[in-house]
């Protein structure tokens, strides 16, 4: 999944199937699009559908980005545990 990673973190939306981990990673219908697994028709739909739609694809491609940087870059995880760990220390509780 780190292609589809990189691919995210550079504004490209995914268009993939629904296999393995892949959808923890895209989100149907915001980051990307998931098509059934041995659909073949379904995913051609998808596809034509996205390069119809150039507004569509910034969007997607947008949110894509954006979910990537807040919940899987690195440097975001450690502000993230620096932060939740000096909460801890100070006795705040999480929001959740």
């Amino acid at each position: 999944m780190p292609a589809l990673m990189e691919a995210m973190a550079s504004e490209v939306p995914e268009v993939s199937t629904t296999v393995s981990g892949i959808p923890e990673l895209v989100e149907d219908g915001r980051t990307g699009f998931l098509a059934p697994e041995r659909n073949p028709v379904a995913l051609a739909q998808t596809l034509k559908r996205l390069l119809s739609d150039m507004a569509l694809v910034a969007r997607l491609g947008r949110a894509a980005r954006q979910r990537v940087l807040a919940e899987f870059d690195s440097g975001a995880g450690q502000r993230r545990n620096l932060i939740a760990g000096v909460a801890a220390d100070a006795g705040w509780a999480p929001k959740r």
